[in-house]
């Protein structure tokens, strides 16, 4: 299943794990904002994909089985192009291709992924959020989605936690579009409009 979190305040969270080079350990494979990456280092792609496994041991070199995984998961990704480029110079999209490969490297089942659409155009923003929906549908990761816009995710998340000011709702797409639950919770007239099954939000002034 899909799970997808809306959060007001996320910069906590993301302060304490933004530093590139590092991954918590466990099942949950954490993605940051590409906006966080340090690109005035001089690191390339490979070595900031390769980085968290590397970690414990900064001066081997890679293993032959993370090498072999990196060009896979570079391929399903379609950035094998990129591995050798400086991540200072790729585009904020590509930027964030590449911190989600690194999470894939981590072999976790969960991926939690810190509003990894923010500061994108709109193109950029679809491409990386049909990855997500293909790494869910397709590779059966579950997907942790961080968001302050609920309207982005009305056509790809299957459930839904809700956090807005002390209140935290947890519902499915169905409950989300049939019911007012949006407008009591936000205290603000909510609709959801659906066209030929691709869903928006229209939001009125506070009530």
């Amino acid at each position: 299943a899909t799970a997808f979190a809306r959060a007001e305040q996320t910069a906590a969270a993301s302060e304490s794990v933004r530093d590139i080079g590092y991954a918590p350990p466990g099942r949950i494979a954490y993605v940051p904002q590409q906006s966080t990456l340090k690109t005035h280092l001089p690191v390339s792609v490979r070595d900031l994909i390769l980085m968290p496994l590397q970690s414990a041991l900064p001066w081997q070199k890679p293993s032959r089985e993370n090498l072999q995984r990196l060009e896979h998961f570079a391929d399903r990704l379609k950035i094998s192009r990129l591995l050798d480029k400086q991540v200072a110079q790729i585009s904020g999209g590509e930027k964030q291709k590449s911190l989600i490969c690194r999470a894939l490297m981590m072999q976790s089942p969960v991926l939690l992924l810190d509003e990894p659409t923010n500061g994108m155009d709109i193109g950029s923003e679809k491409e990386i959020l049909m990855l997500i929906k293909k790494l869910n549908r397709e590779d059966g990761y579950t997907i942790l989605f961080v968001t302050h816009f609920l309207a982005h995710l009305l056509n790809e998340a299957d459930q839904f936690a809700i956090f807005a000011g002390r209140k935290l709702l947890t519902l499915t797409h169905s409950e989300l579009v049939a019911g007012n639950l949006l407008a009591e919770l936000y205290q603000r007239p909510v609709a959801v409009d659906c066209v030929e099954e691709h869903y928006s939000l229209r939001v009125g002034a506070r009530l």
